[in-house]
């Protein structure tokens, strides 16, 4: 899967960089309980403006690469949202966690990118180069929401 910026047919190399986005909820299913997890890229101040990357959900659990333009300021959005009761019976879903990072993507790099949590705790969003385990250069951790973010 490609960004909206990225052309088809676009690979890995020297123009692109690739992340790979991965499940971090070990307890996503229990009674009475569910939870989700979604990523969004896009070079915009608001998740709700960035194109959904990949929905991870208790039946859903294989990493997914994505391809981003290197050179090219990104953001990362990372939410996870807890159900509890039984669907369309007495249900209710909460945005539990909310993360946000930026920076630029280099040529030729793959990043691994995971948000870690429990159903029931804090959670935290993690990018780091494959091969080197390092932060890319640059990276900005968002507090979110930002304000625009609310209006």
């Amino acid at each position: 899967m490609t960004s909206a910026s990225v052309p088809k047919g676009a690979a890995f190399g020297p123009d692109f960089a690739e992340a790979t986005f991965e499940m971090g909820v070990k307890d996503s299913v229990g009674f009475g309980h569910a939870t989700n997890q979604e990523y969004r890229v896009g070079d915009v101040a608001r998740i709700e403006d960035a194109g959904i990357v990949k929905i991870f959900t208790w039946a859903a659990k294989k990493p997914m690469p994505f391809l981003l333009q290197a050179g090219k300021e990104v953001t990362v959005f990372a939410k996870m949202d807890r159900t509890t009761g039984a669907p369309g019976i007495t249900s209710t879903t909460d945005n539990w966690c909310i993360n946000a990072s930026r920076f630029t993507p280099a040529p030729a790099t793959r990043y691994r990118v995971v948000q870690k949590g429990s159903a029931f705790g804090s959670c935290a969003l993690t990018v780091v180069e494959t091969e080197t385990g390092r932060v890319p250069e640059g990276l900005e951790v968002i507090l979110f929401p930002p304000s625009e973010a609310r209006d």
